[in-house]
């Protein structure tokens, strides 16, 4: 296997560092494993691609590369309103096979695909009408039972983990499912001239969401639940949180309660400014918040503030370090968090939201090898 040179080094910091779940359990817990985990559910396939020095298709082969590149989780998508949002051409929507068996509805888009030689088209969330803007096409969707779900792929993958790693399920879109579905102008008018509509649509979704986390939290070869539900922009709630409190906070609650019955930790992600519902994501029972936006949040007052009940994840910037700056910034920059937040636990490196296809490779490897080579407990940074 030819690897680039940037991955080399990278490696060569990682040394025998084998796939762990207890270390990112214990970081996650407020206390100090062996190394600073990584944490990531969401790598575009080219970067898997150029890290590896070749395709990645597969769960096996997706795996090797998690294992390669030092993770302790490998993620499996179990979000059961994840839309597909692709174009469809000549047409409005589409039925296609989603995660679980269930079938879900794509809808017309706009599209953006990088330049670069190999690119990922990118598909925007429907802003005006989406797939359901009234109770007619409400009582006419394809409703999945929460009962038939498939969840085979559970079993697949915890056939082929390594020794030591395990399954990171991605649930969520509770507040973001039902907007995604009604798109966000329809959304925004329902909720004030069809509030039953949105009723009828958290009514769907949210007995969805908790069968796929019940079904994972007893599953053995899952370690933990990832939650993406973006609740903010950067500068404060999409909503009123007086909604969240009414509807997505409850949910929480009850898969909070579900995965502290399991012993399995329960790491929210949402971007943006969250100041105003922070304490109450916490009092619901979340393990850690990914990726506390460095546009939103300066990460060291969040951990003066809350790190002793909150495990902060990610804050690696996207906006300009991992994508505009250079190898060495983004080594500095991950030396600094290592440095500042890492002593005791309850931190681990990750990006600021995800690792798109226009990260430079040689960027993402330093972000990997500052880990390695800065990450080892007991922290002695200056």
């Amino acid at each position: 296997m030819s690897f680039p040179a940037s991955v080399q080094r990278a490696l060569a910091a990682k040394g025998n560092r084998k796939p762990d779940y207890e270390r990112l359990k214990t970081a996650l817990k407020h206390q100090e494993p062996d190394y600073v985990p990584l944490f990531e559910m969401g790598i575009e396939p080219e970067i898997k691609q150029y890290f590896m020095g070749k395709s990645v298709e597969g769960h096996a082969q997706e795996i090797e590369f998690f294992e390669t590149a030092g993770f302790d989780a490998y993620p499996v998508s179990l979000s059961v309103i994840n839309v597909h949002l692709k174009p469809v051409e000549g047409k409005d929507s589409q039925t296609e096979k989603g995660a679980g068996g269930v079938q879900v509805s794509s809808h017309t888009v706009s599209t953006y695909k990088a330049e670069l030689e190999a690119y990922t088209e990118r598909h925007w969330a429907e802003m005006h009408k989406g797939v359901i803007s009234n109770k007619e096409e409400f009582a006419a969707y394809p409703w999945p039972d929460p009962d038939d779900l498939d969840f085979s792929v559970l079993d697949e993958v915890g056939a082929m983990l390594p020794p030591g790693m395990k399954i990171g399920v991605v649930i969520g879109k509770v507040f973001t499912g039902v907007w995604f579905m009604m798109g966000m102008e329809t959304f925004m008018l329902s909720y004030i001239d069809d509030p039953e509509l949105i009723d009828m649509m958290y009514g769907k979704i949210i007995p969805l969401q908790q069968r796929v986390m019940e079904v994972a939290m007893e599953h053995p070869a899952v370690g933990l639940s990832f939650h993406a539900d973006d609740l903010s922009g950067k500068n404060g709630p999409l909503v009123h949180p007086d909604h969240y409190r009414k509807y997505a906070f409850p949910c929480y609650k009850t898969m909070c309660d579900m995965a502290r019955a399991a012993d399995k930790p329960f790491v929210y992600h949402t971007d943006g400014d969250i100041s105003m519902v922070i304490d109450e994501l916490i009092d619901l029972g979340i393990h850690g918040w990914h990726p506390v936006e460095a546009q939103a949040h300066d990460i060291n007052e969040i951990k003066a503030q809350y790190g002793d009940r909150l495990a902060l994840l990610g804050n690696i910037d996207l906006q300009y370090t991992l994508t505009l700056g250079t190898p060495e910034e983004v080594e500095d920059e991950v030396r600094t968090r290592i440095r500042d937040l890492a002593p005791g636990g309850g931190y681990c490196v990750s990006s600021g939201n995800s690792i798109p296809e226009y990260v430079p490779i040689d960027n993402y490897a330093a972000m990997l090898e500052a880990t390695f080579r800065y990450g080892k407990y007991p922290i002695a940074l200056d």
